[in-house]
């Protein structure tokens, strides 16, 4: 191990502060491309946390791919997806496994080396770093932080330190005593960085409740907790451990931030769900049956064979059943209670054990300020930031390590100067691919002495990553397209990244496309049976995308995801699409996407009517009523023959379904890759639609010799450009505009879809239906532009 100590002054190409996990592999990648790098730690040895992680076992990663990576890190882990195209989970165990450290996967997906110590682990990576040629410099604190004159300068308690580039890896507050104190948090804040509110994070939870200390010890090994205040917070499953302060283990450690995070964690109550996988009236059910059979037991007793004894004690105590109460005698009231009980045990909190037993800090560098391609500054150029010190924090199981390792190896290899283009020399296997139209973009710099990043790669907007922050309203998506609304949290006001003639190819790609598959489906249904033809394309569809996704991000697909998918697709595909699909039998398809258009105001009324969901303001109120008369003056309800009423009430049913799928999204349990979710919300959907089919007789109806080319071009048109051509242009935009430019297409498809009908299927528009689809654009532009809680946020929440 190259060790230095000097008390004179010494010019770097790159310097790196703290020799945690990000410090040790971003010298470790500088030195490997050729830069003259110093690695400062104020502890006498590197990688001291290291040590001590996992219970001396080091959990090094997960075995999840980058997808389930990002998924950890909630909102904020999309902000990742660069670092783990450079550093995935499977590269870090390549590397440490190429030092002589095997590896496994353990419980749940954890990856420990096979030797159960942490040294192992440490010893790997430093031997990595010897052959680089980066200098160690233990011992030696940082006193300050200055950029002076287009360098930076390093103060230390032994002389200071000169270099062009400096990467800051001296993680959180967690540990401090292993030397994390928040030093970075106050260099970067002078440096003109915003700090994100910093909090512990994976700390134990405290009770105050008496009844909590009597479990001390009690292990629950899956259960699902939440964390209640007016609303659920959080919700994570797994294991449990009650404790004499409160309970510990994965379940409570990964909720933590909620609580640390509350301004008065004594108003929250941690919710355990004891038996999970059990529905609660099936757990009425079997109290009723055990009472059938075996009515002189105890009731505590019965539910001793679900539940440890204590737990059984605990709940029918919570329930307010006495303990001597027999099976026979419980009433229906008290048997309704315990099934509450049992699935949602409310566990009083008075707050968290603090940094004194975290193993992170939420909260930090505000990540809207960092560049996400190459974890450089956007306040100072060569300023980079890697690990804990960012706003980003994980779940437990090795997700933080992973983070650390990809953002430090990034830190590293763009402060040595490496772009986009060179990134071939990984740890691992090869580098990712964009979706085209632009993504996969060079690096901020080309070189040390760049000024600063390249205009075309401001970085991707994440004012609202916090996940307990609202986003930014993004509307679903039009109907025919049929995708997901889009999971990427983007601030509205960010200006372009990419150049504006790649923008006007999108936009006009994304007006056109799914402006016109309202008249594609007209053309698919003249013979084909529509919930059919709707079910294998989009089944079709998302096959197609889960190989690209597994191809492109290694992604693995979850069965845990596959129920919210499954709502989710059923409500935006079966019952949006299909219906569609269905009403545009008799309905012109111009006038079928003026009436889909009324989806936002859908999604208004649905939020305001579910558990925590309010009022809308004035401005929201008087839009839904402008578009519900804009609705009349389309159907024509008061004139006969008009418009076929079940086609108009198929629509606006439609309307809604997908309106709900748009807001379920945000609570149920999704992929945090939106690629992922949408391919497994289009198969899940296209295989309801294809039973919906069957179940209706449409396979019996069917007349293959009927089908036309035009028909079947149509489909293949709508799963090729409506579903991956146009939804892939659309995540590019959402990447590299606005929500506000991106969604867009809301206002324009209409338009699109009443023109190509006129001018391909003779829907010739009366002045009613002009009128009427100006005053529904209207109300839709007047919802989604509103401020604040007046403006319906349908977007997806990690």
């Amino acid at each position: 191990m190259t060790t230095v100590r000097t008390c004179l002054p010494m010019n770097w190409d790159v310097a790196v502060v703290g020799a945690g996990a990000a410090g040790i592999l971003a010298a470790t990648r500088a030195a490997e491309l050729g830069k003259k790098v110093v690695l400062l730690e104020k502890n006498r040895r590197p990688g001291v946390k290291i040590l001590i992680s996992g219970g001396t076992r080091c959990n090094i990663t997960h075995d999840c791919g980058a997808a389930g990576i990002m998924e950890a890190f909630g909102a904020n882990g999309r902000w990742l997806r660069d670092a783990l195209r450079g550093l995935g989970p499977r590269d870090v165990v390549k590397m440490i496994e190429a030092e002589g450290v095997p590896t496994q996967v353990e419980d749940r997906g954890k990856i420990f080396p096979v030797s159960g110590k942490s040294r192992d682990v440490l010893d790997a990576l430093m031997r990595r770093f010897d052959r680089s040629g980066a200098v160690l410099q233990c011992g030696r604190p940082l006193k300050d932080l200055e950029a002076i004159a287009g360098e930076f300068v390093l103060h230390t308690g032994d002389g200071d330190v000169r270099t062009s580039r400096v990467i800051v890896t001296t993680g959180g507050k967690s540990y401090a005593a292993v030397g994390t104190t928040g030093d970075g948090y106050r260099w970067a804040e002078r440096l003109g960085h915003r700090i994100v509110n910093l909090r512990p994070a994976l700390t134990p939870l405290a009770s105050p409740a008496p009844w909590v200390r009597g479990l001390a010890g009690v292990t629950l090994p899956d259960v699902e907790g939440v964390i209640l205040g007016p609303a659920v917070l959080a919700r994570r499953r797994g294991p449990l451990l009650f404790a004499h302060f409160g309970a510990t283990g994965p379940v409570p450690m990964d909720l933590s931030r909620e609580v640390s995070g509350h301004p008065r964690p004594a108003d929250l109550s941690l919710g355990i769900d004891l038996l999970p996988d059990a529905k609660s009236h099936e757990l009425d059910q079997w109290l009723i049956g055990e009472a059938s059979v075996a009515g002189k037991r105890l009731v505590a007793t019965v539910l001793s064979e679900r539940v440890p004894r204590s737990i059984a004690d605990v709940v029918l105590s919570v329930a307010g059943v006495p303990l001597e109460r027999r099976a026979s005698e419980l009433s229906r009231n008290e048997r309704a209670s315990v099934v509450k009980s049992l699935k949602r045990l409310p566990v009083p909190l008075s707050g968290t054990l603090g940094y004194e037993k975290a193993e992170v800090t939420a909260g930090g560098v505000a990540l809207d300020e960092v560049d996400a391609r190459s974890c450089q500054s956007l306040k100072v150029a060569g300023l980079h930031f890697a690990g804990e010190i960012l706003d980003l924090d994980g779940w437990i199981g090795g997700y933080n390590f992973q983070g650390a390792f990809s953002t430090g190896w990034m830190a590293g290899e763009y402060a040595a100067g490496k772009t986009a283009g060179e990134r071939e020399g990984r740890a691992g296997a090869g580098g990712g691919r964009g979706l085209g139209l632009g993504m996969g973009r060079p690096a901020p710099f080309a070189g040390s002495n760049a000024s600063q990043p390249h205009p075309d790669l401001q970085p991707q907007p994440t004012q609202s990553l916090s996940r307990r922050s609202p986003s930014p309203a993004v509307f679903p998506l039009p109907f025919p397209c049929a995708f997901p609304s889009p999971r990427v949290f983007l601030h509205p006001a960010m200006p372009p990244r990419a150049p504006a003639s790649r923008i006007a190819l999108a936009l006009a790609s994304v007006y056109l496309i799914w402006g016109s598959t309202y008249l594609a489906i007209r053309f698919a249904i003249d013979t084909l049976p529509p919930f059919s033809m709707a079910g294998v394309r989009f089944f079709a569809a998302g096959l197609a995308m889960l190989a690209f996704v597994k191809w492109r991000e290694g992604a693995r697909v979850e069965a845990a995801h596959w129920p919210g998918a499954t709502l989710i697709g059923g409500l935006m595909l079966l019952g949006g699409n299909g219906a569609v699909c269905w009403a545009e039998k008799t309905v012109p398809s111009g006038l079928a996407s003026l009436l889909i258009a009324t989806v936002p105001l859908w999604a208004v009324v649905i939020g305001a009517l579910l558990p925590g969901g309010s009022l809308p303001g004035f401005r929201v109120i008087a839009g839904i009523f402008i578009g519900l008369a804009g609705v009349a003056l389309l159907v024509q309800p008061w004139k006969s023959g008009a418009v076929d009423a079940a086609g108009a009430i198929a629509l606006l049913f439609a309307a809604a379904a997908w309106a709900a799928g748009s807001v379920f999204s945000k609570r149920v349990r999704l992929p945090a890759s939106p690629l992922l979710a949408t391919a497994m919300e289009m198969i899940a959907g296209g295989a309801l639609l294809i039973a919906v089919g069957a179940a209706s007789g449409e396979w019996g109806r069917f007349d293959p010799h009927a089908v036309t080319g035009k028909s079947i071009l149509a489909m293949a048109y709508l799963a090729v450009f409506g579903s991956i051509v146009g939804f892939t242009a659309f995540v590019w935009l959402l990447r590299e505009t606005s929500p506000v430019v991106a969604t867009s297409y809301a206002y324009v498809n209409p338009l699109v879809a009443v023109l190509l009908g006129w001018a391909f299927n003779r829907e010739t528009p009366s002045a009613w239906t002009v009128a009427a689809g100006a005053l529904v654009i209207g109300s839709v532009a007047l919802i989604t532009t509103s401020r604040g809680k007046e403006a319906p946020a349908v977007e997806h929440k990690n």
